[in-house]
């Protein structure tokens, strides 16, 4: 087939949806700061990428007329390109020697604009199955971000359906503002050379170009289709050439060609035979319903979260009961689960007030839910009264009362005939306050002698009777009395009698 022709019978099918208004949403959740992946290229002018390989996507590497290619180039100038990075920033016509290309947006992109975060840049992702290139609200050279664009070149591997190295190509267009740049003769972004969009094989020969191409008609690309979706373009690459869905001619790697694509008419808008209810499937055009859900042709899109499509009849049923519909937040949020009527997900509600939520650390107390949050306890009390253990805690184990080495507990009263309590002189087991050197005390006898003190000598309590010589407090007897000797007086009472004595016998003179 003549791709020239081609593009002439892919335009006659654009036409009939030339009155669409809307335009396709970008593909999103690829990871990175857009959404878009984590790969972009710096800011820059007619800039490309390293290659980049494409084996986690396409194992066997992709087809594309007649060549096997395992990576692809990126360039900033809205196009990946096979054998090597393109900067050319004026389109050419189609085709162009050497450089076999899938063009979006072949224009002059310039990237180093001033824009909000994440806007004016390319990215890419490549994951299992599927390449996807963005270019999200790109500005037009020279750094201009008056007008913005935003593509994407998506590339789907097709080998388990196909031959390897069969793929399909999806491109879509959300927002499309500019044309040209101003080193392409533009002004604001319009007139000029405008952008190319298609496909080149590199061998001057198969080509195909997207309608409105070199022309200011190239900005219905957003509003117009071969698929009956505003905005979007989807061409399958068989054996390495590109075939046409709609065209009414059975074609390398269709199923069918009705002529259209107008799904649930039995073949379908990717020109496959459309799959019964039940039948396996991969995306939503393989089935006559347009559902594919979780690889099953099913009667509906069966969203709900406590929704399934049963393999057996396609028919979207209620989850069984018991089957979690939404996950824990944090210790204190319940998990819910479907209840096998309703196919929806419960209220998201906490755990019951009370409800544990250690963090097994046993020093900080017994944490318990309370309105949804999780609240620290009362720390234990670890002392347990006893001077001689060292208390402490361990966050495994909780309370230690290790024994204190040398530590002797405080005994309580002494036995009779033991040492006093605090104190006394040398040898005489005397009361507190009594030191060796026989202070003397304030007190006085019951006899109304002056209590010297206590020595080594005198075995004296302060301020004890004469005729008791007792410890204040201490039973007769106890063996801590201060007695004088059997048959002798106190020295106390002698030294009074001597006294007598002298004063007699002044008196006698």
């Amino acid at each position: 087939m003549a791709w020239r022709c081609a593009s002439l019978a892919l335009a006659m099918l654009v036409l009939g949806a030339s009155g669409a208004q809307a335009q396709a949403p970008l593909i999103t959740g690829l990871g990175g700061p857009a959404g878009f992946g984590i790969d972009t290229l710096p800011p820059d002018d007619d800039g490309s990428s390293a290659p980049i390989s494409l084996t986690a996507a396409f194992p066997s590497g992709l087809e594309f007329f007649g060549t096997r290619y395992p990576d692809l180039f990126v360039n900033i100038n809205g196009n990946v390109s096979f054998a090597m990075p393109l900067m050319t920033f004026t389109p050419m016509p189609f085709p162009v020697a050497s450089q076999p290309m899938i063009a979006a947006w072949w224009g002059d992109v310039d990237t180093r604009g001033v824009a909000p975060a994440d806007e004016n840049a390319v990215y890419w992702s490549v994951e299992p199955g599927r390449f996807i290139a963005t270019w999200y609200r790109v500005g037009y050279f020279d750094s201009h971000v008056d007008l913005v664009n935003s593509f994407q070149i998506v590339l789907t591997d097709e080998s388990a359906v196909g031959a390897a190295g069969d793929f399909d190509v999806e491109i879509r267009y959300e927002q499309l503002e500019w044309t040209t740049g101003d080193a392409s003769d533009g002004v604001g972004g319009l007139g000029g050379t405008p952008a190319q969009a298609g496909f080149d094989a590199g061998n001057t020969r198969d080509f195909l170009a997207l309608p409105g191409s070199l022309t200011s008609a190239v900005l219905a690309l957003e509003t117009t289709s071969n698929v009956g979706i505003p905005g979007v373009w989807r061409f399958q690459i068989r054996s390495g050439a590109v075939t046409i869905c709609g065209n009414g001619v059975l074609e390398a790697g269709e199923d069918c060609d009705d002529g259209n694509t107008t799904p649930g008419d039995g073949c379908g808008a990717r020109c496959n035979t459309e799959r019964v209810l039940g039948a396996g499937c991969l995306f939503d055009p393989d089935c006559r319903s347009g559902f594919c859900v979780t690889g099953v042709c099913c009667d509906s899109a069966c969203v709900g979260d406590c929704e399934f499509c049963a393999p057996a009849t396609g028919r979207c049923s209620p989850e069984l009961s018991g089957t979690p519909c939404r996950d824990f937040a944090g210790v204190c949020d319940a998990i819910e689960v479907c209840d096998g009527v309703a196919r929806s997900c419960p209220p998201d509600l906490p755990e019951p007030d009370g409800t544990s939520c250690t963090d097994e650390d046993a020093c900080n107390g017994d944490e318990v839910c309370f309105a949804g949050s999780c609240v620290l306890g009362s720390p234990p009390d670890c002392d347990d009264l006893d001077p001689c253990t060292a208390d402490a805690c361990d966050p495994t184990t909780g309370c230690l009362n290790d024994p204190i080495p040398g530590c002797m507990p405080d005994a309580g009263p002494l036995p009779d005939g033991g040492p006093s309590d605090g104190g006394g002189v040398d040898g005489g087991g005397f009361d507190a306050g009594t030191t060796d050197a026989g202070a003397i005390d304030a007190g006085t006898t019951d006899a109304g002698v002056s209590d010297a003190g206590t020595t080594d000598a005198g075995g004296m309590d302060a301020g004890v009777p004469v005729d008791a010589a007792l410890d204040p407090g201490t039973p007769r007897g106890s063996g801590i009395a201060c007695a004088a000797r059997p048959g002798r007086a106190p020295a106390g009472a002698a030294l009074a009698l001597f006294a007598l004595g002298l004063v007699l016998r002044r008196r006698k003179r």
